[in-house]
């Protein structure tokens, strides 16, 4: 399993608390070891913090849950939006986020409009589930599509 961060900073954090946790609990007795995982980047240009087996008890449930999510999880949003182009969807999304009432239209919109990256389980990605009347399986399938875009 695998933590990504967007920043190297946030990876260090992370990976500064697990080293305190794995020192204050004696986890290492070999006397050298002085620090739990340096972050690197992967090809993306996320920062990665593997969770090494045994040492799970040091990482938080939801930092284990979204470790365990499939790499499709979240895609920039640019790719999601470029799926649903490619679908004849993207007006009726725009749409439907324009008739929305305040503040949900603004927080949705700005997510559509502007954001770096779009989670599978977020409340905009729930949103256009309805509106689009798309099964799961569709929805995974459009994640996994915008993933696999090549440029």
């Amino acid at each position: 399993m695998t933590l990504k961060f967007r920043t190297y900073a946030e990876a260090w954090a992370v990976n500064e608390r697990v080293t305190a946790d794995c020192i204050r609990n004696n986890q290492w007795t070999d006397g050298i070891t002085t620090n739990y995982a340096t972050p690197t980047e992967n090809e993306s240009g996320q920062w990665e913090i593997p969770i090494l087996p045994g040492y799970e008890q040091y990482f938080t449930l939801a930092e284990i849950s979204r470790a365990q999510r499939p790499d499709w999880f979240d895609v920039p949003t640019w790719r999601i939006r470029a799926i649903l182009a490619v679908m004849g969807l993207e007006d009726t999304v725009t749409a439907a986020i324009g008739q929305l009432p305040e503040p949900q239209q603004t927080f949705a919109s700005r997510a559509w409009n502007n954001g770096s990256t779009t989670e599978r389980n977020s409340g905009t990605v729930v949103f256009i589930q309805q509106v689009l009347q798309l099964t799961d399986d569709q929805v995974d399938n459009i994640f996994i599509q915008a993933k696999n875009i090549e440029v």
